[in-house]
């Protein structure tokens, strides 16, 4: 998957699950304010973002954005 394709399914998707390797990530996409992202039970992982594509280029794994990772991104679960 591209980037573009990853945020069009955040800006349609209310919540997204998803794999990068043997990590896995919540996107819930349902306030009014932005989408969160976290990685699986980890609480400090946490964050919000304004929009789809500000989550996309600014939420950081190990030193890369989230839009460096499209092509490898596995989703599990999108509602």
């Amino acid at each position: 998957m591209t980037k573009n394709e990853f945020i069009e399914k955040v800006k349609n998707g209310s919540e997204i699950m998803f794999m990068i390797g043997k990590r896995g990530f919540t996107i819930v996409n349902y306030f009014d304010d932005g989408p969160d992202i976290g990685e699986w039970n980890k609480v400090e992982t946490v964050q919000k973002f304004e929009n789809a594509v500000s989550l996309v280029e600014g939420y950081i794994i190990d030193g890369r954005a989230l839009a460096d990772y499209a092509e490898s991104i596995i989703i599990t679960d999108y509602s």
